[in-house]
């Protein structure tokens, strides 16, 4: 794959993006940040017919819905492929960006164009490939050989390159988890309850994406296959409001705890405050970086109070959702409710889209260490998770070690939070 083909794909998908940032577009920099990937690959393009293993996973597109392209990942030879659908195993074995693109890029995505209503014979070999528990052998049949590519979003994770399937044939009966198989059965059951009910059952919220993307959960009439980046969102979001309300009946946290985490580029600070549930999410992008080259650092925040969201968030997309997860969780696991702020740091680190997955599991990543410790200054220069866990005196020792870190001006981001702008207004002292 020439890097010109590189560059021409990142600015098609930085394109179709830019109606969701509200009129703030995003500048993923430089494209010369961007290396040949060239030597990742085996082959310099996939032909027709191949035979391939499902990690198992499918996407499913948004353009032109409800005709969108629905397709198979699979690669192009017989392996161990469940490494390549696995973002909590991705993080604990601390894969590098290089390294994820390096799985992901093997992925040839089989698609057809099909409604989301009625998907016909494709569809259903698609669904059979969602329901499976572990990788499913398939036979793939494309119109011509295809040329190797890598898509990019910051919603889902890469994948290879893309051809019209004209053959798709699995060669064995998949194993299906029995959870799986009880919520795709139930036609009575409401969507949200089928994941909720999946979660429970301890499948991951990537799994439950699965799923829901290829139109196998919800009530009979309502069925239909789901765009990976909806469901990706929907999934974080139903998982997190179950866990908000059963988090507010429990009592408020006593201290004020802060975790930092780093992976990939991602530097993420997480204070819980004492108080009744409310959440922020608030993003920085230094001016200079990979992600705003200009002279103006890039800040945008999304938040919620106690009674939760009424409409979808204006700036931090599915990542407000993804960052959610890891402090729900945590709080349901000690028995308390807290306020929860996230800054999330992007650093020239990442400087290749990898997904929201990176924003979920390095989140959650930050509440893995049961060691108590002093807050730490020190801000990690590598690739790899480095995590910290403290519990603070008070308020204003926190949000100053938060500003020692971060490389924008602390107004602005005082400016853009409701929440610092709200508790530092009682911290007269703090400047």
């Amino acid at each position: 794959m020439g890097d010109q083909s590189f560059r021409e794909r990142f600015q098609e998908e930085q394109d179709s993006e830019e109606d969701e940032e509200k009129g703030e577009h995003i500048d993923y920099g430089d494209p010369e940040v961007y290396q040949d990937f060239s030597d990742m690959f085996k082959a310099e393009e996939v032909k027709e017919e191949f035979f391939g293993a499902s990690p198992p996973t499918i996407f499913v597109g948004r353009y032109g819905y409800p005709d969108v392209n629905v397709g198979v990942l699979s690669p192009v030879e017989v392996k161990q492929s469940s490494e390549l659908d696995a973002p909590p195993e991705w993080y604990d074995n601390e894969l590098n960006i290089r390294q994820v693109i390096s799985r992901r890029s093997s992925l040839v995505n089989s698609r057809q164009k099909s409604s989301v209503h009625e998907t016909g014979k494709f569809g259903d070999v698609a669904k059979e490939i969602a329901m499976a528990e572990s990788p499913v052998d398939v036979e793939i049949g494309l119109d011509k050989a295809v040329d190797l590519d890598v898509s990019f979003s910051e919603r889902y994770a890469p994948y290879g390159p893309s051809g019209n399937v004209e053959k798709v044939e699995i060669a064995e009966n998949p194993s299906v988890p029995r959870a799986v198989e009880k919520a795709v059965s139930d036609d009575d059951w409401k969507a949200e309850g089928a994941m909720v009910h999946l979660y429970e059952k301890e499948l991951d919220p990537h799994q439950v994406q699965r799923v829901l993307s290829a139109g196998l959960l919800g009530e009979e009439e309502n069925r239909k296959m789901v765009p990976t980046r909806w469901s990706i969102t929907a999934s974080d979001d139903t998982i997190g409001k179950q866990l908000r309300e059963e988090i507010k009946t429990n009592q408020e946290l006593g201290e004020i705890r802060y975790f930092r985490n780093e992976h990939m580029g991602n530097v993420f600070h997480v204070l819980l405050i004492p108080g009744q549930w409310e959440y922020e999410l608030v993003e920085i992008k230094g001016a200079g970086s990979v992600w705003a080259p200009g002279e103006r650092s890039f800040v945008k925040s999304d938040h919620e109070g106690y009674g939760g969201r009424t409409t979808y968030v204006d700036e931090t997309a599915g990542g407000y959702y993804a960052a959610r997860l890891g402090p729900l969780e945590y709080l349901d696991q000690i028995g308390r409710q807290a306020k929860v702020l996230i800054i999330r740091e992007v650093t020239d680190d990442y400087w290749a889209p990898l997904g929201v997955w990176v924003v979920r599991e390095t989140v959650r990543g930050a509440f893995d260490s049961s060691m108590k410790s002093e807050i730490s200054l020190d801000r990690a220069n590598s690739e790899s998770s480095t995590s910290d866990y403290g519990v603070v005196e008070d308020l204003k020792t926190a949000l100053e070690n938060v500003k020692r870190q971060v490389p924008v001006d602390w107004d602005r981001i005082r400016q853009k939070s409701k929440m610092i702008g709200g508790m530092q207004s009682s911290l007269s002292q703090f400047t």
